[in-house]
């Protein structure tokens, strides 16, 4: 008797969050009308979202930026690109740190920048620049 409650109630709360997901989504394409994003995508980024985040992020005073994921959609618009993080798990400040490559180097996937590079963030597993010029690495994760 006491598994089938529990069956019941683990069937139930699957329901319910999938239900949740579908309502999510169907408000963001309401208010996001010009990107179109399928229910299993939209799953899977929250999904993405939630194993990645560890904690929230500080809060910044002022308007959010969202200049690298506007930059990042008109590249994507162009031809094919590598998918990026999510910016919750960006943005997150947790375990962002830079690691050498020895294999070969990688073109930088700031938008903005062309240079090529032997240093990824070991969370996010993207190549940034991380010299002297240029602090890539650093813009990606704060902007």
């Amino acid at each position: 008797m006491r598994v089938t409650i529990q069956i019941y109630l683990a069937t139930m709360l699957k329901v319910v969050l999938d239900m949740c997901c579908v309502n999510a989504w169907l408000l963001w394409r309401r208010s996001n009308k010009e990107f179109d994003l399928p229910l299993k995508d939209f799953k899977l980024a929250i999904a993405d979202s939630l194993c990645n985040l560890n904690r929230e992020h500080k809060r910044r005073v002022g308007r959010p930026s969202a200049e690298v994921q506007t930059l990042y959609a008109m590249k994507k618009k162009r031809g094919p690109t590598n998918e990026i993080p999510q910016q919750e798990v960006r943005l997150d400040g947790m375990d962002h740190l830079p690691q050498w490559s020895e294999q070969q180097r990688s073109r930088c996937k700031f938008p903005l920048c062309q240079s090529k590079s032997l240093v990824s963030c070991m969370k996010c597993k993207v190549s940034l620049c991380f010299n002297k010029e240029r602090n890539c690495f650093l813009r990606f994760h704060t902007e």
